[in-house]
């Protein structure tokens, strides 16, 4: 016995259109100045990958160093949560916190953070943003 389509009262629907595209997306974080009190943390610094990520993981690794010196670490400047992200299309979001140290050698000094990404696809990224 063959199942019936209930005397054609079914229409095929008309074909998806897919369109791959090969845009070059530049990863900015909302802020570039972050202020850190004394024995305090920073805010959020937030990246957001909602409308660019990729079925593959995207690896962001920070490394803060002192702007003066590019070579030598920021002193007295810690990451709170992690110095590494992997965000992908389940996971899309995720960010970095700066602690300073109360007992830092220059408790007045700044620091950048350098983010560096690595991925399967990553010649559709520009340099993200520090």
């Amino acid at each position: 016995m063959s199942k019936s389509d209930d005397n054609s009262k079914h229409t095929n629907l008309p074909f998806i259109k897919l369109q791959v595209v090969s845009s070059i997306f530049t990863i900015t974080p909302p802020g570039t100045l972050f202020r850190i009190p004394v024995s305090g943390h920073s805010l959020p610094v937030l990246i957001d990958m909602s409308d660019m990520s990729s079925v593959y993981d995207s690896i962001f690794t920070g490394s803060l160093f002192d702007p003066l010196t590019p070579l030598i670490s920021a002193d007295g400047l810690s990451f709170v949560n992690r110095s590494s992200l992997v965000l992908n299309y389940l996971a899309p979001k995720g960010f970095f916190m700066v602690a300073s140290n109360e007992n830092s050698v220059n408790p007045a000094g700044t620091g950048n953070i350098k983010v560096a990404l690595s991925t399967t696809t990553l010649l559709y990224y520009n340099d993200v943003c520090s």
